[in-house]
């Protein structure tokens, strides 16, 4: 046999032999950008969003904190629907998909929580370091007509959403919610914060957590 040959069938088995190395392309990581509706209690229904958990549940897993999900009513890549298991408290919500975890998703489960959110003290804070600056949502000429420097320019709302921008005990069909979770809900100016990175899911539980508990000027 030449060399030309010997190499020519060495090469053809290098080849063989990276296609094998290079393999499936790793699972994507399961991602969770929002759990509807914003708190239940154990049996309710919710609907977690993201994407990458899979066309079908196989033997991934869903759980908040320490709690697994037995009960499911449907599975998709983008959308899972569950029961809320019983002896669930609030905690973070956790999909594990072919052993890898996604995000922990702060999640409220009714008659767990520890007080009430305080406007003052808690969301207001967050609102002026992050949308009540100059040039946005404050006076003068606040964006949208929507002043969030004060309580009541909160509940008064702007041209999109009026008093539901924070609609006392709904968080789930409130404004804040759909520009806060960048949810394909009309009317959907942008996302909010404008410009900025998305305010951290602990935020953004702490904004819908005071309006479901009835945006209360605390």
């Amino acid at each position: 046999m030449s060399c030309r040959n010997v190499i020519a069938i060495l090469a053809s088995f290098a080849m063989l032999g990276s296609c094998k190395d290079a393999g499936v392309p790793p699972t994507l990581p399961p991602v969770i950008s929002d759990i509807a509706p914003d708190s239940a209690a154990v049996g309710d229904t919710v609907t977690i969003i993201g994407k990458n958990f899979g066309s079908a549940r196989g033997s991934s897993t869903v759980r908040i904190g320490s709690v697994s999900f037995s009960s499911f009513i449907s599975w998709s890549s983008t959308q899972i629907s569950a029961r809320v298991p019983a002896g669930a408290l609030s905690s973070s919500v956790v999909v594990t998909v072919d052993g890898a975890s996604s995000n922990a998703f702060a999640y409220t489960i009714k008659g767990t929580v520890a007080g009430l959110v305080s406007f003052a003290t808690d969301v207001q804070p967050i609102l002026n370091a992050n949308c009540a600056t100059s040039g946005c949502h404050a006076p003068p000429s606040p964006a949208s007509g929507f002043d969030q420097t004060t309580w009541a320019g909160v509940r008064a709302g702007g041209q999109y959403y009026f008093t539901n921008a924070a609609k006392p005990g709904d968080s789930t069909n409130s404004g804040y919610r759909i520009v806060l979770r960048d949810l394909p809900v009309d009317p959907r100016p942008v996302r909010m914060p404008l410009g900025s990175q998305p305010l951290p899911n602990g935020q953004i539980v702490t904004i819908l957590t005071w309006v479901q508990q009835g945006a209360l000027d605390n």
